[in-house]
């Protein structure tokens, strides 16, 4: 299970890259919902991508719009989570 945040953040990856913004943010609120549930924080080595993925949605979106779709991601079972991973990165 301990996998699954690393498949939703390399998703963000791919939603950012086919611009897919609000995508990404509401996996980026998934991912990190299910790391903290499973008290799985983020690697160091990882802390500069997922940054660089915050910084791209956030400008991509604005503040308000980031905030929003992130929160909504939180709100996810990890079921949810992958379900919305798969349909977006079809």
């Amino acid at each position: 299970m301990a996998i699954i945040p690393y498949a939703l953040e390399d998703c963000v990856h791919v939603c950012l890259a086919t611009k897919r913004a609000n995508s990404g943010s509401i996996l980026l609120g998934a991912a990190e919902a299910l790391r903290e549930t499973l008290r799985a924080p983020l690697p160091p080595a990882d802390q500069e991508r997922y940054q660089q993925g915050c910084a791209a949605a956030r400008a991509a979106l604005g503040e308000q719009a980031f905030e929003a779709a992130w929160a909504k991601g939180r709100t996810m079972s990890w079921e949810e989570a992958v379900a919305y991973a798969l349909e977006q990165t079809e």
